[in-house]
């Protein structure tokens, strides 16, 4: 029978038809999967993902698509991003919990200068750095990425809202005179 006369017969399109009688010719008697395929060109990065997630809780969508395009990694709009990360269940919120985030760490641009200083042969001994630095814990991130029903923990400092000033004299041979001021 042709094409036409099964599409009349069964009550089809005659275009239906004549696919049906190329799959069965192909020997595919069962009908093909809809939709689109499963995967996503992200699940070969999973682990760097993760892993950028994990090392900063608080990073946002845009940073996280600038650090897979740095990386050689991908390249993907924030959209698809975000679509992978809900399917995962790592939605972003806010993060309430307040952790201490331990011993303070030396500024990178003391030891920059400290580093110049010591290069410096012109009076460098007698050189003294007065430098006044602050920081208000409501200049952390209130939100960040974790699995769903799962707290996200992020280090703030003090883990209470406070604003520090760290005032200091700093000398070639060291920090010379260092003072904190915390005010709540």
């Amino acid at each position: 029978m042709s094409a036409r006369s099964a599409a009349v017969r069964f009550g089809i399109g005659i275009s239906r038809a004549i696919a049906w009688i190329a799959s069965a010719r192909q020997g595919r008697l069962t009908p093909a999967k809809q939709g689109r395929c499963g995967g996503s060109r992200l699940d070969a990065h999973e682990d760097y993902i993760v892993g950028i997630i994990e090392e900063e809780k608080d990073i946002t969508r845009n940073e996280m698509v600038l650090r897979l395009s740095e990386g050689g990694a991908i390249s993907i709009g924030r959209s698809a991003l975000y679509i992978w990360l809900q399917k995962r269940g790592l939605t972003f919120k806010k993060d309430r919990t307040c952790i201490g985030a331990g011993a303070s760490r030396p500024s990178e641009a003391s030891q920059k200068l400290v580093r110049r200083l010591a290069r410096s042969r012109s009076g460098a001994s007698r050189l003294v750095f007065i430098d006044e630095t602050g920081l208000n814990t409501k200049m952390s991130r209130l939100r960040g990425r974790a699995l769903c029903g799962e707290r996200c923990r992020s280090p703030i400092p003090h883990g209470h809202w406070k604003a520090t000033t760290f005032t200091g004299a700093l000398r070639l041979s060291g920090i010379a005179a260092p003072m904190v001021l915390a005010v709540q």
